[in-house]
């Protein structure tokens, strides 16, 4: 039937008195081994190509994840930190190492969100995935970066939860522009307002807003002196930093009366001033941009971190922008407030005037009336 048959013949040979007389043997039909043999053959060769397919599919996603600009990330079912990528570790600031086995929560999320967090990783257990969640993670440096998070479980071959394998993507700057954009509006009508204080207090929450500083200060020029006309996040200002003049000894603010352009220290440490300064000794890193009006700078918007390296160029940046809005309110209230002073001197003047006028007619009236008694008719 145009088979092939694999026949293995046993051959013996027979001799007498040690003389070779004749052959004897048998064959054997070994076509069922010989295709078994090859099965094997064929076998053995598929698997070498699987698990180099495998391999280089393995390298592959490793390369993947390695180079991936974004986020991957494995926790076990406890939400212990299993790995990340190098990614992870360029924007969290830790390296692997540091933190394998460590909780989550507990070391990546502000505490104001690590109850939230930690229900969303059990309904992802539970087969609940997150799909586009924005949460904050807390970098090495005390920074907070928003990431758009996804998830699914994964399941050992016996279909058992062993974990999460979840991804981000840091949208840090995308929602920093949105809460500007929003701040920057809510700015061109809060600081409508003519009261200079109610001003001053807005700039400094606006810009909170997209600049998440420990504390922040408006300092205003005012006859050759630097004043500390409010702040928040500080419990209370001495009364030595009320007024600050040109021989202030003090680098950070002495500084600030030659200021033309932004001002930026990221360790704070390596400047003279903070440290000596009573009250002041956490600031780690401070930013400062001038109010300009034309070619006169009437005071400066100021932000502190107790951090090293808080502050970067874009940071001085935004700061700009809300000093370009504040300083006009600024100026419209003190115009306004300018104004109010000089209504309220003329009407005491008129006031003074009128009063004056009315003492002048009580005094003739008074000598008409004596002239009268002194010569009766």
């Amino acid at each position: 039937g145009g088979e092939l048959v694999w026949l293995n013949d046993l051959v013996t040979v027979v001799t007498e008195e040690g003389v070779p007389i004749k052959l004897r043997g048998v064959t054997v039909d070994i076509t069922k081994q010989k295709q078994a043999e090859e099965a094997l053959r064929n076998e053995i060769v598929e698997r070498r190509r699987a698990q180099e397919a495998l391999r280089r599919e393995r390298d592959f996603a490793e390369n993947l994840i390695q180079t991936a600009q974004m986020i991957v990330l494995v926790l076990d079912e406890e939400g212990r930190i299993i790995r990340y990528n190098p990614y992870m570790e360029e924007i969290s600031g830790y390296r692997l190492e540091e933190v394998r086995g460590k909780d989550w929560s507990t070391t990546f999320l502000p505490k104001r969100d690590r109850e939230w967090p930690r229900a969303e990783f059990w309904n992802a257990t539970e087969g609940i995935q997150t799909r586009g969640d924005i949460h904050t993670i807390v970098t090495e440096d005390g920074r907070e970066r928003e990431i758009e998070w996804y998830d699914k479980i994964l399941k050992d071959q016996d279909g058992n939860i062993i974990g999460v394998l979840a991804t981000g993507q840091d949208v840090t700057e995308r929602k920093q522009a949105e809460v500007q954009a929003e701040a920057l509006a809510h700015a061109a009508t809060a600081l409508k307002s003519l009261d200079l204080e109610e001003v001053l207090d807005r700039i400094l929450e606006q810009t909170q807003r997209v600049i998440p500083y420990k504390a922040a200060m408006i300092l205003m020029v005012e006859g050759g002196r630097l004043y500390v006309a409010r702040h928040h996040g500080l419990d209370e200002i001495p009364e030595v930093y009320d007024s600050l003049d040109t021989d202030f000894l003090f680098e950070a603010f002495s500084i600030l009366k030659k200021m033309e352009t932004s001002l930026l220290v990221s360790d704070a440490a390596e400047r003279h001033g903070w440290n000596y300064i009573p009250g002041f000794d956490w600031v780690r890193s401070y930013a400062a941009v001038p109010l300009p009006i034309g070619e006169l700078n009437i005071g400066y918007l100021c932000v502190l971190s107790e951090h090293s390296n808080f502050f970067s160029q874009e940071i001085t940046a935004r700061l700009q922008v809300f000093a370009a809005h504040g300083v006009v309110a600024i100026q419209n209230a003190r115009l306004y407030q300018d104004l109010e002073h000089a209504l309220q001197e003329e009407q005491a003047i008129r006031l003074q005037l009128v009063m004056a006028e009315k003492q002048t007619a009580l005094g003739r009236m008074m000598a008409s009336v004596s002239h009268e008694l002194n010569n009766p008719i």
